[in-house]
């Protein structure tokens, strides 16, 4: 940011601090709005003004499901989360069995509540190809509120003894 002028550094040190702090996007999106309406940079991307605004620290959430086809025999949902505090920005998902020679069928949702999962919405598909998911460059969000599960779509075959789960997401 060193090749702006000082005033728009100093709006934006204002406005980084304003949206580090907002839990909100539609927060952030107003102040956008306020931001590029007051001429200071134009006709700047929302994407571009994002990555200069906020500086988003990464966070991980990692978990291993030992013997998914036993687990399935029990309860074909595993909840992750029982209640965001936040909202949450998924960038990058990892899923990786202990076998290439099978492949699980999962979905990662996200709902009102565990126990009656009323208003569930799929995050994304988790299926493997070779025993590996990797997928990144995602913008993938989920509301502060909400309960965060898995789901296997089939019954997971024997041989896979464990599943490594690895989601990358920021606040």
């Amino acid at each position: 940011m060193s090749n702006l002028p000082s005033k728009i550094e100093l709006h934006l040190q204002e406005m980084r601090k304003a949206v580090q702090d907002a839990q909100d996007p539609k927060t952030f999106a107003s102040a956008v709005r306020a931001f590029m309406q007051a001429d200071y940079l134009g006709a700047l991307e929302l994407d571009r003004l994002w990555k200069l605004l906020r500086t988003e620290e990464q966070y991980r959430c990692r978990y291993t499901v030992l013997s998914p086809g036993l687990t399935f025999d029990v309860d074909h949902r595993i909840c992750i989360w029982s209640k965001l505090d936040t909202w949450l920005r998924f960038t990058s998902m990892e899923v990786t069995l202990n076998t290439a020679a099978f492949d699980i069928v999962a979905q990662l949702y996200y709902a009102d509540d565990f126990i009656t999962r009323a208003n569930e919405v799929l995050v994304r598909s988790l299926n493997t190809t070779a025993g590996v998911l990797s997928v990144s460059d995602l913008r993938l969000r989920v509301p502060s509120g909400k309960t965060l599960y898995i789901t296997f779509g089939s019954r997971p075959d024997d041989t896979i003894s464990q599943a490594a789960f690895d989601l990358r997401y920021s606040r």
